[in-house]
C-alpha cells in the first residue's frame, strides 16, 4: 500500500534559478509515486507559484531549486532573493536537504573559499574578477597557472580548455568570456594539478553521523598534460569515476569533505569537490547541496553506488526519508530501509 503523504517536486522553468532538470524531475516523481499516495510537480517562477505552493500543503517539498527573486522581472541573479527553504520554514512545510544558510554559504564559490580560509580549511588561494570592473591583477599574490571559472555556476558550466591560464592576456579573454557567455563575476585562483575527487555525504538516519563517499574523476589530459572535468565531459557523462584506493587519501578528503560540509551549514546530503595540490594535499574546491540526483548521472549517485551499493530508489528514499523524520507527525517506521553497510562512518 502507498503512504498517504503529499510531496511535491519543486524546481523552475528559469533555467537560472532551478538546479534540477525536467529530467530529473519526472524520474523522481515516477520513483516517488511508487511509494506515495500523491507525488506533484510544481513550478515556481514568481512569488504567485511560490504562494500557491503554499496552499497545496504538502506534507514535504522536494527540493530543486534555491531562491527565486523578490520581484519577477528582476534579474534571477540579482541580490534580492526569496530563500525557498526560509519561506517555507516560515510556512512549517518540510523540505529536503539543507536550509536557507547553507544555500546562502554554497550558492557563491567565493564565500564558500572565503569560509575554508577563516575556519583553517585547506583551499587554493583565489581572487574574485568582478563583473565590468577593472581586474588589478598586479596586486594580487597568485602564482602561475591560474584556473578561471565563473563564480556562482555548477555542473563544470564555463570550465573548458581555456580555464586555465598562464599570462595576463589569456586571463582577461577567460574572464571576459565568462562574464558575456554566463553572466557572472570570476573566480580566479592558482591552478591545482593533482587527482580531482568527488565526495556525497549522506547522513545516517537518527543520527548525526554522516556516510562519507569518495571518487575519483578522471579525464584525458590535453596537450598541455592538464587533466579537466569540464563542463561538456559532466553534460555527456563520460567522465572516467574510480574507486578510492588509497587509505591515506581516502582518509584526507574524507574528513576535509566533513568538516566543509559542517562550515557550510549543511544538512543531511550534499557533494562536496576536492583536488589535490602539487604536494599531494587536499585542497577544497566548491560545494553543491542540490546536487544532480538522476540514475546513473553525475557524481552523488554514482559515490553512493560505487561506495556503499546504494542505488537510485534507495539513494532518494533515503533523502527523503531524513526530511520527513525531522517532523514525528509526517514520520513512518515503514519508510524505513535496510542500508548496506559502509566501511567508514564519520561523525559530525
Amino acid at each position: 500500500m502507498k503512504i498517504n503523504k503529499h510531496i511535491e517536486i519543486i524546481s523552475s522553468s528559469i533555467i537560472e534559478l532551478s538546479s534540477m532538470s525536467d529530467r530529473s524531475r519526472k524520474s523522481t516523481q515516477r520513483l516517488l509515486s511508487k511509494h506515495y499516495k500523491h507525488v506533484g510537480i510544481s513550478l515556481i517562477d514568481s512569488v504567485s507559484d511560490l504562494e500557491q505552493l503554499v496552499l497545496l500543503k504538502p506534507d514535504l517539498v522536494f527540493l530543486g531549486m534555491k531562491y527565486i527573486p523578490t520581484n519577477s522581472e528582476a534579474d534571477p541573479k540579482g541580490p534580492n532573493k526569496i530563500w525557498i527553504s526560509e519561506y517555507l520554514d516560515m510556512h512549517e512545510i518540510e523540505y529536503t536537504g539543507s536550509g536557507k544558510f547553507g544555500h546562502i554559504n554554497e550558492l557563491n564559490k567565493d564565500k564558500a573559499k572565503a569560509l575554508m580560509i577563516d575556519s583553517g580549511i585547506s583551499t587554493s588561494p583565489f581572487i574574485l574578477a568582478k563583473q565590468g570592473k577593472p581586474l588589478t591583477w598586479i596586486n594580487n599574490k597568485l602564482k602561475f597557472p591560474v584556473f578561471i571559472k565563473p563564480s556562482n555556476r555548477g555542473g563544470g558550466l564555463g570550465v573548458d580548455e581555456y580555464s586555465i591560464a598562464y599570462d595576463q592576456e589569456s586571463i582577461n579573454e577567460k574572464v571576459s568570456s565568462v562574464s558575456k557567455t554566463h553572466d557572472s563575476d570570476s573566480m580566479i585562483e592558482e591552478y591545482l594539478p593533482g587527482q580531482e575527487f568527488s565526495v556525497a555525504v549522506l547522513r545516517k538516519q537518527g543520527s548525526d553521523e554522516y556516510m562519507v563517499m569518495p571518487i575519483e574523476l578522471v579525464a584525458e589530459q590535453d596537450e598541455n598534460g592538464d587533466s579537466l572535468i569540464t563542463g561538456s565531459l559532466k553534460s555527456s557523462n563520460s567522465e572516467v569515476v574510480l574507486s578510492v584506493t588509497d587509505n591515506e587519501i581516502e582518509f584526507k578528503i574524507s574528513t576535509l569533505a566533513l568538516e566543509a560540509f559542517k562550515i557550510l551549514s549543511a544538512r543531511d546530503y550534499g557533494r562536496i569537490d576536492i583536488r589535490l595540490d602539487h604536494n599531494g594535499t587536499p585542497q577544497f574546491l566548491e560545494a553543491n547541496l542540490l546536487p544532480s540526483l538522476i540514475e546513473d548521472y553525475g557524481s552523488f549517485p554514482k559515490s553512493c553506488k560505487l561506495n556503499a551499493n546504494i542505488d537510485y530508489e534507495t539513494m532518494i528514499m533515503k533523502i527523503v526519508n531524513l526530511a520527513l523524520s525531522r517532523n514525528s507527525s509526517n514520520y513512518d517506521p515503514s519508510l524505513e530501509v535496510n542500508y548496506p553497510a559502509f566501511r567508514e562512518i564519520f561523525s559530525v
